[in-house]
Protein backbone atom coordinates (compact mmCIF):
# COMPACT_ATOMS: atom_id res chain seq x y z
CA UNK A 1 0.00 0.00 0.00
CA UNK A 2 1.14 3.09 -0.75
CA UNK A 3 1.24 6.53 1.11
CA UNK A 4 -1.10 9.08 0.34
CA UNK A 5 0.95 11.64 -0.38
CA UNK A 6 2.10 9.32 -3.21
CA UNK A 7 -1.06 9.19 -5.47
CA UNK A 8 -1.22 13.29 -5.18
CA UNK A 9 2.42 13.43 -6.55
CA UNK A 10 1.56 10.83 -9.43
CA UNK A 11 -1.30 12.54 -10.12
CA UNK A 12 0.68 15.76 -10.42
CA UNK A 13 2.05 14.66 -13.25
CA UNK A 14 0.36 16.77 -16.00
CA UNK A 15 -2.47 15.21 -17.46
CA UNK A 16 -4.67 16.99 -19.88
CA UNK A 17 -6.86 16.03 -22.62
CA UNK A 18 -5.86 12.53 -22.11
CA UNK A 19 -2.16 13.06 -22.54
CA UNK A 20 0.78 12.47 -20.72
CA UNK A 21 3.61 15.21 -20.33
CA UNK A 22 7.04 15.48 -18.75
CA UNK A 23 8.44 18.29 -17.69
CA UNK A 24 11.94 17.78 -16.12
CA UNK A 25 14.19 20.21 -14.48
CA UNK A 26 17.14 18.44 -16.73
CA UNK A 27 16.91 21.22 -18.64
CA UNK A 28 18.71 23.50 -16.42
CA UNK A 29 21.54 20.69 -16.25
CA UNK A 30 21.16 20.57 -20.00
CA UNK A 31 21.72 24.42 -20.06
CA UNK A 32 25.21 24.78 -18.72
CA UNK A 33 26.68 21.42 -20.45
CA UNK A 34 25.16 21.22 -23.90
CA UNK A 35 24.60 25.31 -24.39
CA UNK A 36 21.26 24.14 -24.96
CA UNK A 37 18.63 25.68 -23.08
CA UNK A 38 14.90 24.02 -23.65
CA UNK A 39 11.35 23.44 -22.58
CA UNK A 40 10.38 19.50 -22.58
CA UNK A 41 6.63 20.23 -22.70
CA UNK A 42 5.94 17.67 -25.41
CA UNK A 43 4.24 13.78 -24.61
CA UNK A 44 7.00 11.46 -25.63
CA UNK A 45 5.36 7.96 -26.58
CA UNK A 46 7.75 6.31 -25.25
CA UNK A 47 7.98 8.02 -21.47
CA UNK A 48 4.16 7.86 -21.60
CA UNK A 49 3.71 4.15 -22.28
CA UNK A 50 6.38 3.81 -19.07
CA UNK A 51 4.45 5.89 -16.70
CA UNK A 52 0.78 4.25 -17.84
CA UNK A 53 2.46 1.16 -16.81
CA UNK A 54 3.15 2.47 -13.31
CA UNK A 55 -0.36 4.52 -13.57
CA UNK A 56 -2.18 0.88 -14.45
CA UNK A 57 -0.02 -1.44 -11.90
CA UNK A 58 -1.23 1.41 -9.23
CA UNK A 59 -5.25 1.51 -10.17
CA UNK A 60 -5.44 4.35 -12.21
CA UNK A 61 -7.46 3.29 -14.83
CA UNK A 62 -8.95 6.05 -16.25
CA UNK A 63 -6.14 7.87 -16.62
CA UNK A 64 -4.81 4.65 -18.77
CA UNK A 65 -7.83 4.71 -20.59
CA UNK A 66 -7.64 8.15 -21.29
CA UNK A 67 -4.60 8.29 -22.74
CA UNK A 68 -5.31 4.79 -25.06
CA UNK A 69 -7.78 7.40 -26.65
CA UNK A 70 -5.39 10.33 -27.20
CA UNK A 71 -3.12 7.36 -28.77
CA UNK A 72 -5.76 6.31 -30.70
CA UNK A 73 -6.43 9.74 -32.21
CA UNK A 74 -2.74 10.59 -32.90
CA UNK A 75 -2.89 7.26 -34.68
CA UNK A 76 -5.87 7.87 -36.61
CA UNK A 77 -4.43 11.39 -37.89
CA UNK A 78 -1.31 9.67 -38.73
CA UNK A 79 0.20 12.56 -41.05
CA UNK A 80 2.25 9.75 -43.31
CA UNK A 81 -1.19 7.13 -43.47
CA UNK A 82 1.57 4.17 -43.54
CA UNK A 83 0.80 3.75 -39.84
CA UNK A 84 4.21 5.45 -38.45
CA UNK A 85 4.02 7.61 -35.49
CA UNK A 86 6.12 10.83 -34.31
CA UNK A 87 8.06 9.77 -31.22
CA UNK A 88 6.63 12.79 -29.77
CA UNK A 89 3.81 15.37 -29.78
CA UNK A 90 2.78 18.37 -28.39
CA UNK A 91 0.57 17.89 -25.22
CA UNK A 92 -2.51 19.07 -27.30
CA UNK A 93 -1.08 16.67 -30.15
CA UNK A 94 0.34 19.30 -32.01
CA UNK A 95 2.49 17.17 -34.90
CA UNK A 96 4.87 19.95 -36.54
CA UNK A 97 7.37 20.91 -33.16
CA UNK A 98 9.96 22.50 -35.11
CA UNK A 99 13.06 23.43 -33.08
CA UNK A 100 13.42 27.67 -32.68
CA UNK A 101 16.12 29.82 -31.32
CA UNK A 102 14.83 32.75 -28.99
CA UNK A 103 17.67 35.04 -29.59
CA UNK A 104 15.84 37.76 -27.47
CA UNK A 105 15.27 35.85 -24.04
CA UNK A 106 17.68 34.44 -21.65
CA UNK A 107 16.61 31.00 -19.75
CA UNK A 108 18.09 30.25 -16.16
CA UNK A 109 20.78 31.83 -14.88
CA UNK A 110 21.01 33.71 -18.42
CA UNK A 111 21.87 31.08 -20.12
CA UNK A 112 21.75 30.98 -23.88
CA UNK A 113 20.20 30.10 -26.51
CA UNK A 114 16.39 29.34 -25.56
CA UNK A 115 15.01 27.06 -27.65
CA UNK A 116 11.24 26.24 -28.46
CA UNK A 117 10.40 23.27 -30.28
CA UNK A 118 12.59 19.77 -30.45
CA UNK A 119 14.57 18.63 -33.41
CA UNK A 120 13.81 15.27 -32.70
CA UNK A 121 10.26 15.49 -33.26
CA UNK A 122 10.39 13.77 -37.20
CA UNK A 123 13.29 11.21 -35.99
CA UNK A 124 12.83 7.23 -36.35
CA UNK A 125 13.23 5.83 -32.78
CA UNK A 126 12.12 2.25 -33.99
CA UNK A 127 11.88 1.10 -29.97
CA UNK A 128 8.70 3.48 -29.40
CA UNK A 129 6.25 1.05 -30.81
CA UNK A 130 7.45 -2.30 -28.60
CA UNK A 131 6.76 0.23 -25.43
CA UNK A 132 3.55 1.13 -27.02
CA UNK A 133 2.51 -1.97 -27.96
CA UNK A 134 3.07 -3.28 -24.56
CA UNK A 135 1.30 -0.51 -23.05
CA UNK A 136 -1.43 -0.96 -25.12
CA UNK A 137 -2.00 -4.78 -24.32
CA UNK A 138 -2.05 -3.74 -20.59
CA UNK A 139 -4.18 -1.30 -21.27
CA UNK A 140 -6.85 -3.45 -22.51
CA UNK A 141 -6.14 -6.09 -20.59
CA UNK A 142 -6.49 -4.08 -16.99
CA UNK A 143 -8.30 -1.14 -17.72
CA UNK A 144 -10.71 -0.71 -21.01
CA UNK A 145 -10.52 -2.92 -23.58
CA UNK A 146 -9.93 -1.23 -27.15
CA UNK A 147 -12.00 -0.31 -30.25
CA UNK A 148 -12.28 -1.65 -32.86
CA UNK A 149 -11.20 1.15 -34.77
CA UNK A 150 -8.09 1.63 -33.05
CA UNK A 151 -7.04 -2.26 -33.28
CA UNK A 152 -7.13 -1.55 -36.93
CA UNK A 153 -4.59 1.41 -36.61
CA UNK A 154 -2.96 -1.33 -34.37
CA UNK A 155 -2.61 -3.42 -36.94
CA UNK A 156 -1.25 -1.25 -39.17
CA UNK A 157 1.14 -0.08 -36.69
CA UNK A 158 2.76 -3.20 -36.47
CA UNK A 159 2.21 -4.02 -40.15
CA UNK A 160 4.60 -0.91 -40.47
CA UNK A 161 7.13 -1.93 -37.99
CA UNK A 162 7.19 -5.20 -39.16
CA UNK A 163 8.49 -3.96 -42.91
CA UNK A 164 11.35 -1.66 -41.15
CA UNK A 165 12.45 -2.89 -38.02
CA UNK A 166 15.87 -4.01 -40.00
CA UNK A 167 16.38 -0.20 -40.97
CA UNK A 168 18.58 2.47 -38.65
CA UNK A 169 17.03 4.74 -36.72
CA UNK A 170 17.90 7.87 -34.38
CA UNK A 171 17.47 5.24 -31.07
CA UNK A 172 16.71 6.43 -27.70
CA UNK A 173 18.92 9.45 -27.23
CA UNK A 174 17.68 11.86 -30.05
CA UNK A 175 21.19 11.34 -31.54
CA UNK A 176 21.61 14.21 -34.31
CA UNK A 177 24.56 12.42 -36.07
CA UNK A 178 22.11 10.28 -38.23
CA UNK A 179 20.76 7.08 -38.21
CA UNK A 180 22.26 3.73 -37.33
CA UNK A 181 21.32 0.45 -35.05
CA UNK A 182 20.70 0.50 -32.00
CA UNK A 183 20.84 -2.42 -29.33
CA UNK A 184 17.85 -0.61 -27.25
CA UNK A 185 15.33 -0.20 -30.15
CA UNK A 186 16.13 -3.71 -31.82
CA UNK A 187 15.50 -5.18 -28.22
CA UNK A 188 12.11 -3.31 -27.85
CA UNK A 189 10.54 -3.64 -31.35
CA UNK A 190 10.55 -7.91 -29.89
CA UNK A 191 7.30 -6.71 -27.70
CA UNK A 192 5.84 -6.61 -31.36
CA UNK A 193 6.42 -10.30 -32.40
Amino acid sequence: MLPPFCHAVLKKIYFSMGQLSKTMNLTILISFLLELHVTDRFTWIRDSSFVLYAFLKLGFKEEASAFMKWIAKRCEESSKGDGSLQIMYGIHGEHTLTEETLDHLEGYCRSAPVRIGNGAYDQVQLDIYGELLDTVYLSNKYAEPISYEFWQHVRKMVDWVCEHWTETDEGIWEVRGGKQHFVSCQTQQHHIY
